[in-house]
């Protein structure tokens, strides 16, 4: 009896320290098993409207919705017990406008960079992200929003232009630009050669932009435009924003959103997407025979940026800023808010993880994120729409609704940390060995590269040299299967790297794929060469150096690793050899074949009859495969292969082959709009679901006061309160309220704690009385998304106190909602309350012992 009471007390004391210490550390995930693959069997994507999503939450119908609501409707259910929202800065919002000149005896008014600029000027970002956007959006002002980590480089850049919504300043410069270029205000309308400019409007109409586009136009309208709104869906937009020459005129505005896939600390990539005409993203879209907007000292700029041409990260951030500035004096694009995207799911789901930018759209939410039931029910806004979207992995997946599907079946080599926004390891690793900003590393003469011309792999000129020196080791891919059954070899390498370098140096094929062949070649121009170290491992050597060396792999990354060979031979051989299909969307439209879309049903027969074909003959392409005197694949594998992938066709009805977590069951037409997704649960496959689970990042809470009256004759002193991460950088930025130069800076460190901020009694004396403005950044090296408040400073000559109004309630902020940390005053209850009933436990044994010894 003795002995069982105190076995009792102590698994009693042992319970209440692992309550205390689970209270503290936050929950742990526990997987449903740990088989190979994802947490869930088996995945069901519906198409549901935005409206009922919460609804069929509730009723059980779903389990979660990709897209995200509708700012009333998320209001609605922020309270529910049965349905969770969780926000996520995961949406940009812009107005891209064609600058494409127009016909002689015609005038295109944003073809004027000042028309362009100006229209800065007619937007109210700030109703738009409190009024038609309830609080859950922030106003934006360039590709940069105030939560991207590069906006601690051009805030001051952005603040110097000072956007806000003017339109009496808007039409002193629409005037000054259309009178100089020949058009007269006519009755309160602007005339050219006798016939009012007209503008087309293309309008979306799915969500809050249809708001803002309606506003827009009003404002057109008052400056003396006719504006035409066509009010379309993602499928009619984009067919004729992206698909039509811009010199056709078939739209002068477009509002665009963009989808945010991944946390970003140093971009490379966006801003050259959003800014400069070489990756293909401006009006022209780069495609053959289309009107291109070209600007080359933006390309210059952009090409350094994304190459590396510089020698430390201050140098980088200056580049960054200048080629900012450019891009907001072109305004091709005019920002308007980034979209604090309401996300709803059931309250009870398992293992949910998210990136803090993407939020319940990232590769990991899908794969860790498990429910009792045997399937788990997804809704999306559109499953597969009925125009605007293709599957292929060389120049399809362009759109949200594909996209949000692809990132589960397919396993990428590297990916972004979901809370600081670094490029990591996931089923590639990687070791930079040597790097320099300078061409320093020498290339050996046994490196490879193919050769287009002579048809082969050929080794590299004598004396190459390279930035840097970077091996990968594909050991969790080689040896393990793709979905259809096949081992993954070097095999897919040598075919995967041919086919990016023949898209670009084989002149039939370049012409065919103009856009994907121009965008490509200034990035394969900066790879030098690749050797084959083992069986796992491959050495690149690339023309890119950045100051952190998870970006130089990231960018050195030579082998995607998305489909079989066998796969991406029988597509080049549709495209290119039958010319009866296009990888491009602008390819497809300018030869009138088919976008290659591997889940379209006659497209896949045709591609089957590819392999048939093949098989019989036995042909496969050799030449690829020979590397110097050894040959990666035989005639009788490549036979095995073809019947594999007509298998899976006949099995599945679709040709979307890839590695990932889940395989692609089945996908429905258009009029059905419906995918199956299933675990995949092969044994080579080296993931399990706690591979998966990342939580729920953290961000940064910034508190300040809003408002604070202050004199000369005193330090300027406020406190600061910073949540979420453990410790965090404070910069401080004082600024004239007209010229918005910044007249005094500080960068402090914080903990998560408050703590006062003084601005010097020697600045503060030099400052004439007026009203200020303070700036507070607060950023960390736990997270890539920033907060910003700021403090208006009420400065007079004299004045014997200082006060601070403290705001009264935290403004909705970008980012995941999170449970509060416990702070300081619970952790010391919880302690407080263990050593308490353990003491009382003791006590109880100490009590019953003297009993029993009486």
């Amino acid at each position: 009896m003795k002995k069982v009471n105190f076995i009792t007390c102590l698994m009693l004391c042992i319970l209440v320290i692992s309550i205390f210490i689970t209270v503290i550390a936050g929950e742990e995930y526990i997987p449903p098993h740990n088989n190979p693959g994802p947490a869930m069997d088996r995945i069901i994507f519906k198409k549901v409207d935005q409206d009922l999503a919460p609804k069929l939450i509730e009723r059980g119908d779903i389990d979660l919705y990709l897209y995200s609501l509708k700012i009333p409707t998320a209001r609605e259910y922020m309270k529910s017990e049965s349905v969770k929202i969780y926000q996520a800065p995961s949406t940009t919002i812009s107005i891209l406008l064609n600058p494409a000149p127009a016909q002689s005896g015609d005038l295109n008014p944003f073809s004027i960079p000042e028309i362009r600029f100006a229209v800065n000027y007619l937007i109210d970002r700030e109703y738009i992200a409190k009024s038609i956007y309830g609080g859950f959006a922030i106003p934006m002002y360039s590709h940069v929003s105030s939560l991207d980590y590069d906006y601690l480089f051009v805030s001051e850049l952005i603040r110097k232009y000072q956007f806000s919504y003017d339109p009496d300043y808007a039409r002193v410069i629409i005037s000054e630009a259309l009178e100089k270029a020949g058009a007269k205000l006519e009755n309160g309308k602007w005339v050219y050669n006798g016939k009012p400019i007209e503008l087309s409007f293309i309008i979306r109409v799915e969500d809050e932009r249809r708001e803002l586009g309606n506003m827009l136009s009003e404002e057109l309208e008052r400056m003396g435009f006719v504006v035409k709104r066509n009010y379309m869906d993602f499928a009619q937009a984009m067919s004729i924003v992206y698909r039509t020459d811009p010199k056709a005129f078939e739209w002068h505005l477009y509002t665009e959103g963009w989808a945010k896939g991944v946390a970003e600390k140093y971009d490379y990539v966006t801003i050259n997407q959003m800014c400069t005409p070489w990756l293909g993203y401006m009006p022209g879209w780069l495609e053959y025979g289309f009107w291109q907007y070209t600007n080359d000292r933006i390309d210059k700029l952009g090409k350094e940026l994304f190459k590396g041409e510089y020698n430390d990260l201050e140098e980088r951030n200056k580049l960054y800023t200048e080629l900012t500035k450019l891009c907001l004096e072109e305004a091709v694009r005019i920002w308007v808010v980034i979209v604090n995207n309401p996300f709803t799911l059931r309250a009870d789901l398992k293992g949910i993880s998210m990136d803090v930018v993407s939020g319940l759209r990232s590769l990991w939410t899908l794969r860790s994120i498990y429910t009792d039931r045997p399937e788990l029910i997804v809704g999306h806004l559109w499953v597969r729409p009925y125009m605007g979207s293709a599957w292929n992995p060389v120049g399809g997946f362009t759109d949200v609704y594909s996209a949000d599907i692809w990132k589960q079946l397919y396993d990428p080599p590297h990916i972004r940390d979901p809370s600081t926004g670094l490029p990591k390891p996931f089923r590639a690793n990687y070791k930079v060995i040597e790097s320099h900003p300078l061409s320093e590393v020498r290339v050996p003469d046994d490196a490879f590269v193919w050769d287009s011309e002579k048809n082969s792999w050929v080794n590299v000129p004598a004396g190459t040299k390279a930035k840097s020196r970077v091996v990968f080791n594909y050991a969790r891919y080689i040896n393990s299967k793709w979905h259809h059954g096949v081992e993954i070899t070097l095999a897919d390498f040598l075919y995967s790297l041919y086919q990016s370098y023949d898209l670009v140096y084989n002149p039939n094929k370049s012409s065919i794929e103009v856009s994907l062949s121009t965008t490509r070649k200034p990035i394969l121009e900066t790879f030098k060469g690749f050797r084959i170290i083992n069986q796992t491992s491959i050495e690149v050597y690339v023309d890119y150096w950045h100051p952190i060396e998870e970006y130089i792999a990231e960018y050195a990354e030579p082998w995607g690793v998305v489909m079989p060979w066998e796969l991406l031979y029988g597509m080049d051989i549709m495209v290119f050899e039958e010319n009866i299909a296009a990888y491009s969307d602008t390819a497809a439209a300018r030869l009138q074949v088919d976008w290659l879309d591997l889940i379209e049903p006659k497209q896949c027969r045709r591609l089957i009859s590819i392999f048939e074909r093949l098989r019989d003959q036995g042909r496969y392409p050799a030449e690829v495969f020979s590397l110097f005197g050894k040959s990666y694949e035989s005639l009788e594998n490549s036979l095995k292969r073809y019947n594999a992938i007509i298998t899976w066709f006949k099995n599945h009805g679709h040709l979307v082959v890839s590695n990932g977590a889940f395989y692609l069951e089945a996908i429905g037409s258009v009029t059905e709009q419906y995918a199956e997704l299933r675990a995949f649960r092969d044994k080579s496959y080296p993931f399990t679901p706690k591979d998966f689970y990342v939580s729920i990042p953290r961000k940064i809470e910034l508190y300040t006061p809003t408002a604070i009256q202050a004199s000369k004759d005193e330090i300027i002193k406020f406190d600061v309160e910073v949540r979420g991460v453990a410790e965090s950088y404070l910069k401080i930025s004082l600024v004239d309220p007209h010229t918005q130069e910044v007249l005094y800076t500080d960068l402090m460190r914080i903990q998560e704690e408050k703590k006062t901020v003084e601005i010097p009694l020697e600045v503060v004396a030099r400052l004439k009385p007026d009203i200020y403005k303070i700036y507070i950044t607060a950023f960390s090296n736990f997270t890539s998304v920033i907060s910003e408040r700021f403090i208006e400073i009420s400065l007079v000559e004299k004045r014997p106190i200082v006060t601070e109004t403290i705001i009264g309630e935290k403004t909705v902020e970008a980012g995941p909602t999170i449970t509060r940390p416990i702070d300081r005053m619970s952790t010391l209850l919880i302690v407080i309350l263990a050593i308490i009933i353990i003491g009382v436990l003791i006590s109880i044994l100490v009590v019953r012992k003297k009993k029993l010894k009486h």
